[in-house]
């Protein structure tokens, strides 16, 4: 299973007004064996919930082809970015819901189920307030 423990959302303010969502980090794949990711992995998404409003979908999620480092013959670590852009005028620093699921299936496993995750994130405020209605 994909580890992607510790994702932090940064909230930028666009001048369309609305809420920009940035997230990089590092997910972690348990495997005693190296291999390509991008080979493997035939589909991903993400969604997020914020208190008090609807379920977004991410509009992007991108995960770096090259192995970051590979720790004790035991892991592989791989840099991913996801950014997504919500209706907002303003957003508090929050925790929020999110979910991801991918669909990482090898050559013996093709009828492997996708896997989902869950997992509560926090949403970092990097911009100045304004007058806007916060949620």
């Amino acid at each position: 299973m994909i580890d992607f423990s510790g994702i932090v959302f940064n909230a930028y303010k666009k001048k369309s007004g609305n809420i920009s969502l940035h997230a990089r980090g590092y997910l972690l794949i348990p495997t005693n064996i190296g291999f390509s990711l991008s080979a493997y992995l035939r589909d991903i998404g993400c969604w997020i919930y914020v208190p008090g409003e609807k379920e977004h979908e991410c509009q992007s999620i991108s995960i770096g082809h090259e192995i970051e480092c590979e720790f004790d013959g035991m892991t592989m670590m791989h840099d991913y970015h996801i950014e997504t852009v919500l209706p907002f005028e303003k957003i508090n620093t929050c925790v929020a819901d999110v979910k991801i699921v991918y669909h990482l299936a090898f050559a013996n496993s093709e009828h492997e189920e996708p896997k989902v995750l869950n997992m509560r994130v926090a949403i970092i405020k990097k911009y100045k307030s304004t007058n806007a209605k916060s949620i």
